[in-house]
């Protein structure tokens, strides 16, 4: 009788899971109208590198993605301090729900996924 319920249980998550799949795009909810995502900007230290916020901003545009907002930040986590190193700078931007998938297909990620993460300005 125990396998029964273990059975009945993992079934009923698993089809719990199915469902509630079905009602998120990209880690966000559905019916989100705005989402707010962010990518490293390539940057590393002790070099004059990285993408500018324009140059993420056209990217976007250019797959179809409307940009409705667009800033710099940084990931929130510790670095090593290393030449050739990753800056933690990350590019932040708003785009429609509807379009959270082709922004997702650029390698962007939801800014939820950095709870440490903060907003500063563009250099």
């Amino acid at each position: 009788m125990m396998t029964c319920l273990r059975a009945s249980a993992s079934a009923a998550t698993t089809a719990a899971l199915i469902l509630f799949t079905g009602c998120t795009q990209g880690g966000l909810p559905a019916d989100a109208s705005r989402a707010v995502l962010y990518r490293g900007d390539g940057s590393v230290q002790c070099e004059a590198s990285g993408k500018s916020i324009t140059a993420t901003r056209s990217e976007l545009e250019v797959a179809g993605v409307q940009v409705l907002d667009a800033t710099c930040g940084n990931n929130g986590r510790a670095q090593i301090a290393m030449c050739g190193s990753a800056t933690g700078r990350i590019h932040i931007v708003e785009v429609p729900g509807r379009q959270v998938q082709a922004a997702r297909a650029l390698g962007f990620a939801p800014l939820s996924d950095l709870p440490e993460a903060s907003r500063k300005a563009c250099r």
